[in-house]
């Protein structure tokens, strides 16, 4: 079974993205009163399978970071904001390979971002994650002639994350 990457996690991505971007609107209007809450906001936490943080990987450097597979099913990312003197809004990318690892930073091996820097501009960083975005979700998940059943489990996955968030 092959799903693409943009059904698995466009959506998961996309949740992410926005949070980023509301954020980063809050920082810079914070007499903004719909910002009170996120601007008390530390961090924004999703839970998922080993196949879905590996799906993520693969949007920023799968080929450097998973050489031997599917990440331990103790395996986490986390995505952080940072506003920067020098370059303003950017982002820095961990991984936690497992239970008895660290978080290190994989920025530098992010796709389309600095390889020489621990940070991403954020402009950069939403421009190239867009390639990874579904344009219209709703529209890949309808019926093809082929009927695959795992694909629109995923497809109800995706549009319960996107309608509840």
């Amino acid at each position: 079974l092959e799903v693409p990457v943009d059904i698995i996690l466009g959506s998961l991505l996309k949740l992410l993205l926005e949070n980023i971007n509301q954020k980063k609107q809050c920082l810079l209007n914070s007499e903004d009163p719909r910002c009170s809450w996120i601007l008390q906001r530390k961090y924004f936490a999703l839970s998922a399978h080993d196949t879905t943080v590996a799906a993520l990987l693969a949007t920023f450097a799968d080929e450097e970071i998973l050489k031997e597979g599917l990440p331990q099913y103790s395996a986490s990312v986390a995505v952080e904001l940072w506003n920067k003197t020098d370059i303003g809004f950017a982002v820095k990318i961990l991984f936690h390979e497992a239970f008895h690892h660290q978080y290190h930073a994989i920025t530098r091996f992010t796709k389309g971002c600095p390889s020489d820097s621990d940070f991403c501009p954020l402009d950069i960083f939403l421009k190239r994650s867009m390639t990874f975005l579904p344009d219209d979700i709703k529209q890949e998940c309808l019926p093809k002639k082929e009927i695959n059943r795992s694909v629109y489990k995923l497809c109800d996955v995706a549009s319960l994350i996107l309608n509840n968030f």
